[in-house]
């Protein structure tokens, strides 16, 4: 076997295997030994995704949309399936977070109607809290003296004396 003439870059010998001219392959084309550098570099390159997506909170039909044009895209061979997986698990992350932001939201309203009410009527919620403790410590507000009074006025005789209003 023939060995390549041609000395490398290091400015050692090549020890390829030489063809009919005493050269390698790559040294013979100086250009087919570009070739796969760049095929490896472009295969480690991110890709860009071109997906709309709209700006603030995403709503369902929103992410509905996304998957259906990643889906297209991932069809068409313009998303690679690696990207098409990461759009898919992001989509399934903001799914499964949907029903606490929604909760979150809902809780969030019903706090600013409480305290716009309370604004409105002059109550202070702290007020309030500690007007329930001090009627709780004193029996008041237990439902003992509600109780009573209820089962004096069912006792108290009706109309035919027998306690019954019939």
């Amino acid at each position: 076997m023939q060995v390549c003439r041609a000395v490398t870059k290091k400015g050692t010998a090549c020890k390829a295997a030489a063809g009919a001219t005493g050269l390698c392959s790559m040294h013979e084309d100086p250009e087919r030994a570009k070739a796969p550098g760049t095929l490896g570099g472009k295969q480690n390159r991110r890709s860009s995704v071109d997906l709309e997506i709209p700006e603030g909170t995403l709503a369902l039909t929103d992410l509905c949309n996304l998957v259906e044009a990643a889906l297209r895209k991932l069809i068409a061979g313009d998303l690679s399936a690696k990207d098409a997986t990461a759009v898919s698990q992001l989509c399934n992350l903001l799914l499964k977070m949907h029903p606490t932001a929604i909760l979150e939201n809902e809780l969030c309203r019903l706090r600013q109607q409480l305290a716009e009410a309370e604004m409105g009527t002059g109550k202070n919620p702290d007020f309030l809290s500690a007007n329930m403790e001090k009627k709780q410590a004193s029996g008041d507000g237990t439902g003992e003296a509600e109780a009573a009074e209820a089962a004096s006025v069912l006792a108290s005789p009706g109309r035919n004396g027998s306690g019954n209003h019939n």
